[in-house]
């Protein structure tokens, strides 16, 4: 919806980098608050923020729009939310990516839906952007609606604070837990996403996440540039871009489970650049709609792979800071790749740069196929390895200390005969 009033002039081009500045802070807040307080509580207030701030969006002047973005925005960054929750459901499945990426069907959804929308609004019915947005803000308000009653709290969450579903139970634990300061609270989750997956990978899967995103919103907008360069917006070809998300999305449930998660990242990332690139030269929807298909089904399994690497305790604030950097490659795409001055080919160039930065970092991660949540399976293979090593140091010091008693009881032998031979 965004990318449509901002390519089309009708709201500031800044709308869009104002949705993402908004992002960043909602990443850095719903991660850490889900983890602290629950990820029931931490998705309904994101739900609030984005449903609120939406319908305040058709009613406010274009001067004030790039603010209500902002607050959206925010919402916006506790999408990671979701996708904790059900991975923590479906913990121990070995089908636990077909299930999972069941939600994206409904941003798939969504992403047909707009140009329906779009065409409906402004074309047959001729009414003007704020109807538009009104009509865009309504699946925001069902999700809460039906979240408030359909959506429980992690079993695995609470199993991690002492808690059990009895509310009673809750009640009286939550009544005598200490209130943590906030800023010591996202300190120590920082220091525990390094410290649970390692520099190297924590910081693979930071790049991974910046260039899935800059690659993602960059497609949006270039092709948001190509398919509106014409007498018009071209909603035929918009649709069927969107219509791929559909085709990614089974794609991820299929290959995720079956090839795992790494492989499928690695090679779906390399293909959406190659096959982007050539649809920026080439200006064919098929292009386009192979591109698309192959980076949303990169962009699927990242999501999928995020929380499975982190333990129950830190795994929505890992979430949410690799959704942090996401956000950042999201903002310069919408500031960068929107400029006049450089052509699609260029973009292109950029988008096939980013895809393969993706590629490359995602084969530092570890393999989560068939991972167990709810016993940590890859926190266990890490301890493991310490204790190993560490009976390892105790029994080579062992044996290093009988060896030296036996030279000194060697040398005290020798002594005492040397002694009795004297006398």
């Amino acid at each position: 919806m965004i990318s449509y009033l901002s390519s089309s002039q009708i709201w500031p081009p800044s709308a869009v980098a104002y949705l993402f500045l908004g992002e960043l802070v909602g990443s850095l807040f719903f991660g850490p608050y889900a983890d602290w307080k629950g990820r029931r509580k931490s998705f309904l207030v994101s739900c609030g923020f984005i449903c609120g701030w939406s319908f305040v969006g058709a009613f406010v002047g274009l001067e004030k729009i790039c603010w209500v973005e902002f607050c959206v925005g925010i919402g916006v960054g506790g999408f990671t939310i979701p996708f904790d929750i059900l991975s923590e459901s479906h913990s121990s499945s070995l089908h636990r990516a077909s299930l999972v990426v069941q939600i994206n069907y409904f941003w798939a959804l969504g992403a047909i839906l707009v140009p329906l929308l779009e065409y409906l609004n402004f074309v047959l019915l001729n009414k003007t952007w704020r109807t538009f947005v009104i009509i865009c803000s309504l699946p925001s308000l069902f999700a809460l609606i039906i979240g408030y009653f359909v959506v429980r709290e992690s079993e695995i969450w609470l199993k991690t604070q002492h808690k059990t579903t009895d509310e009673s139970t809750i009640s009286s634990l939550s009544s005598h837990s200490t209130i943590l300061n906030s800023s010591s609270l996202i300190s120590e989750k920082a220091n525990e996403i390094i410290t649970s997956l390692g520099w190297y990978q924590t910081i693979s899967l930071w790049i991974i996440w910046f260039s899935k995103s800059f690659s993602y919103y960059g497609m949006v907008i270039v092709t948001s540039r190509i398919f509106s360069s014409d007498d018009g917006w071209d909603y035929r070809r918009s649709f069927f871009s969107c219509g791929s998300e559909v085709v990614g999305t089974w794609m991820t449930g299929v290959l995720a489970d079956r090839v795992g998660r790494i492989p499928t990242m690695m090679w779906s990332f390399l293909l959406a650049g190659v096959f982007l690139l050539s649809f920026t030269i080439y200006d064919h929807i098929a292009l386009c709609v192979i591109g698309r298909v192959m980076l949303v089904l990169a962009v699927n399994t990242t999501w999928i792979a995020t929380p499975e690497l982190y333990e129950t305790s830190v795994r929505a604030t890992g979430h949410g800071a690799a959704n942090f950097f996401s956000r950042g490659g999201a903002l310069i795409a919408s500031m960068y790749l929107v400029h006049d001055s450089m052509s699609t080919e260029q973009c292109g160039i950029w988008l096939f740069l980013f895809c393969l930065i993706g590629s490359i970092c995602s084969y530092a991660l570890p393999e989560t196929k068939g991972v167990n949540l709810e016993t940590n399976q890859l926190q266990e293979k890490l301890i493991s390895t310490t204790v190993t090593i560490e009976m390892d140091v105790r029994e080579f010091d062992k044996r290093t200390a009988e060896r030296t008693q036996r030279e000194t009881d060697r040398h005290e032998r020798i002594e005492g005969m040397g002694s009795k031979n004297i006398v």
